[in-house]
């Protein structure tokens, strides 16, 4: 049974490694990190002053005008909330989905990847691993 993880983008990306590059790189590198949790599907949402949604494979990335509403509205209205991992450190949004049943995650473990890698992040074309693959090469434990 698939698992659909739901990442508050801003709030994984400045608590986690992703917070020493540029912004706009930082987002990209999370995206093209989360396609690792394929065959799941990934949602990562982040603050935008107009409603936005892009596919990237089993990666969608969502604006909105609060991601934290966005979160805890999705949660609200799934048919099956246990079946929901949302990646944050917010408290508001942790107390809030998982009064719902939803699973929590903390997004320094999220970064560690999915538990069930055999050879690395899947799905991703050599350039983007060589990308992101220095960065977390450290958090995931592996040496060259």
């Amino acid at each position: 049974m698939s698992m659909t993880y739901l990442v508050d983008g801003y709030n994984v990306i400045k608590t986690t490694s992703f917070a020493s590059l540029e912004l706009e790189l930082a987002r990209e590198h999370l995206v093209a990190f989360c396609q690792a949790f394929r065959p799941n599907e990934v949602i990562v949402v982040f603050d935008g002053p107009r409603p936005n949604r892009q596919r990237h494979g089993n990666v969608l990335v969502v604006y909105a005008p609060s991601a934290d509403r966005w979160l805890i509205d999705y949660v609200r209205k799934a048919r099956s909330p246990r079946q929901i991992t949302v990646v944050t450190e917010d408290r508001q949004i942790r107390g809030a989905v998982g009064a719902e049943g939803a699973r929590v995650m903390s997004p320094r473990e999220f970064v560690r990847g999915p538990k069930r890698r055999a050879r690395g992040p899947v799905g991703l074309d050599e350039r983007t691993k060589a990308q992101i693959n220095e960065e977390l090469k450290e958090l995931w434990g592996i040496e060259t």
